[in-house]
C-alpha cells in the first residue's frame, strides 16, 4: 500500500507559505467517533498514567482538531489545540502522548491513503496508528503492523487563510485603541478582555480594529475592571493559554502590547511568581519579536501601586526574561519618569528624573506609554491659556524631553498612550473627543519633528 502523495500534498498545502494558511484536520475512527487530544494536549502517560488520545467524541471541536505542520521528506507533525505535538512513544510500537513542544523524529507521521477521504498514519518506525474501537475505552496508540478497520480514519481537511504576522515596521509604529472604541452594540471595547470573548466575537473585534486602521492589541494576563460587561479572567498561572491568545493575535496580523500586571499594589510580586513562565512560553513560540512589554498599568507615580525600586526590578526582569521583545513603561498620569518624587528611600535613581532612562533598568525601555490627565483638564478645549489646553503644556514638555532628547534626557519613542479611556468608559467623552485629542497630540509632535504612536485611538 503506497503513500498517497496527492493527498499528502493537500495536507501540506500550507508548506510553501506557512504564515499565509493553516491546515487543520479531524480524524473519525471506525466507530464513527472523533479522535480527541485529552485536555487539548499536554498529557504525558509516563507521568500521569492518563490516556492522551481517545476516539470517543461524537462531535469535533477544539480538542478534536489538529494542525498539520509539514516536515521534510514528506512527513507531517500533528499539533493539538494548545500547541503540543503528538508523539509516538519510542517512535512507534507503544502509546501516544501529547506533551512535546517541538518536532523530533518521534513526532513524525506519514499519511497513507486507503480510500476516498480515508487514511492511515504510520509512525517513524513504520507502526500504524490504531483506535482500539473494540474496547470500552477506545484509546489511540501506534502499535499495529498492518492496516485493518481500526487503523483507518476518515479525514476532514480545512485550510484557513490567515494574515501574515506584523512586520518590524508595523511593530515599531504603534496604532492601538485599547479603551476608547465601541462594538456594534455600543459597548466599550476594553482590549485586554479580548481573550475572555468567544472565538467568533474575538474575530469580530479584530476585524473592527483592523477596519479602523489599528495594528496593535493591548493585552494583560489578568483581566479586570469595575463593572465591565465581559467576565473577568486570570491567565497568569496558565502560560500556554495566555500564549495561545497572543499567538492568535499575531497570526491575525496584530502586534501585542502586553501589560504584564494590573499595576495595583502588591502586583509587583508577579515578577517572580508569574513572569518567568509567561515569558518563557512567549519566547518558546517566537512571539516576543512582535511584542511590546510593559511592567504594568500606571505603575509609578501618585496613586501608583509600585515603588520605583519595584519598577527597576521589573524592567531588569523583562530585559533578562524576554529577549527580542520591546520594552515600554506606562506610568501614572503626566509622569515622564519612573524616579520617585518625593524621593523614596530605596529609589535606585534617587529622584533623578532624566537618569531614570539611562540606568537601573530604565536604559532597557524603548518607549513611554504616556498617560494624560482625564476630566476637564483633558476635555475642556478652552484650555489653561489661549491655544493651549490644560493637558497640552505637559505633553509639549514630554515631546521636548523624550521625543527630541532636550535638556539631557535620552530620546525614546513616545506613545500618546492613554487619554480619553477613563472618561469614554463613563460616557463623559465622545468619539469626537478621541479623534480631537489625538489630532492635537499629533500636531504638537509634527511641529517638533517627532514621530509618535497612539494607544487610545487616533
Amino acid at each position: 500500500m503506497k503513500v498517497a502523495r496527492v493527498i499528502l500534498a493537500l495536507l501540506c498545502l500550507s508548506a510553501a507559505s506557512q504564515t499565509q494558511a493553516q491546515t487543520t484536520v479531524t480524524l473519525r475512527a471506525a466507530n464513527g467517533l472523533y479522535v480527541a487530544a485529552e485536555q487539548g494536549g499536554g498529557v504525558d502517560p509516563r507521568v500521569s498514567g492518563e490516556v492522551a488520545i481517545r476516539a470517543n467524541r461524537a462531535e469535533a471541536h477544539e480538542w478534536e482538531t489538529f494542525k498539520v505542520i509539514p516536515q521534510a521528506n514528506g512527513y507531517i507533525a500533528l499539533q493539538t489545540d494548545n500547541n503540543h505535538f503528538i508523539t509516538a512513544e519510542q517512535g512507534g510500537g507503544s502509546f501516544l502522548r501529547t506533551n512535546a513542544t517541538e518536532v523530533n523524529a518521534w513526532e513524525l507521521f506519514t499519511p497513507i491513503q486507503v480510500g476516498s477521504g480515508v487514511y492511515a498514519l504510520a509512525a517513524i518506525d513504520g507502526h500504524i496508528v490504531c483506535a482500539e474501537v473494540g474496547s470500552p475505552d477506545p484509546v489511540v496508540n501506534a502499535t499495529r503492523t498492518a492496516i485493518a478497520a481500526w487503523e483507518q480514519f476518515a479525514v476532514t481537511v480545512t485550510i484557513r487563510t490567515i494574515p501574515t504576522p506584523p512586520s518590524h515596521d508595523t511593530v515599531m509604529n504603534i496604532r492601538a485603541n485599547f479603551a476608547s472604541m465601541r462594538d456594534s452594540q455600543g459597548r466599550v471595547m476594553l482590549s485586554w478582555f479580548w481573550p475572555m470573548l468567544d472565538a467568533p466575537t474575538r474575530t469580530v473585534w479584530l476585524q473592527r480594529y483592523r477596519e479602523a486602521g489599528y495594528t496593535h492589541l493591548l493585552l494583560c494576563p489578568i483581566m479586570q475592571y469595575p463593572g465591565y460587561w465581559v467576565s473577568w479572567g486570570d491567565l497568569r498561572n496558565t502560560p500556554t493559554r495566555f500564549a495561545d491568545y497572543v499567538q492568535e493575535a499575531v497570526a491575525a496580523g496584530f502586534s501585542p502590547i502586553i501589560e504584564m500586571t494590573s499595576g495595583d499594589g502588591g502586583s509587583a510580586s508577579d515578577i517572580d511568581r508569574y513572569w518567568p513562565g509567561l515569558l518563557a512560553e512567549l519566547n518558546r513560540r517566537q512571539l516576543l519579536q512582535y511584542t511590546w512589554l510593559s511592567p504594568g498599568f500606571e505603575t509609578v507615580g501618585p496613586g501608583g501601586g509600585w515603588s520605583s525600586a519595584e519598577l527597576s526590578k521589573g524592567l531588569i526582569a523583562l530585559h533578562q526574561l524576554a529577549p527580542g521583545a520591546h520594552i515600554m513603561v506606562h506610568l501614572q498620569p503626566e509622569r515622564a519618569t519612573g524616579a520617585s518624587n518625593p524621593v523614596e528611600p530605596d529609589d535606585p535613581w534617587q529622584g533623578d528624573e532624566a537618569g531614570f532612562w539611562t540606568s537601573n533598568g530604565g536604559q532597557f525601555a524603548e518607549a513611554l506609554f504616556y498617560q494624560t490627565p482625564h476630566g476637564s483638564k483633558l476635555l475642556d478645549r478652552a484650555g489653561a491659556s489661549p491655544g493651549v489646553a490644560g493637558w497640552e503644556d505637559r505633553w509639549i514638555e514630554i515631546l521636548d524631553r523624550l521625543g527630541i532628547g532636550a535638556r539631557g534626557w535620552r530620546k525614546v519613542y513616545v506613545v500618546l498612550g492613554e487619554k480619553t479611556a477613563f472618561d469614554y468608559y463613563r460616557n463623559n467623552a465622545t468619539d469626537d473627543d478621541v479623534t480631537y485629542t489625538s489630532a492635537v497630540g499629533a500636531r504638537h509632535a509634527a511641529a517638533r519633528g517627532v514621530i509618535i504612536g497612539f494607544g487610545d485611538g487616533r
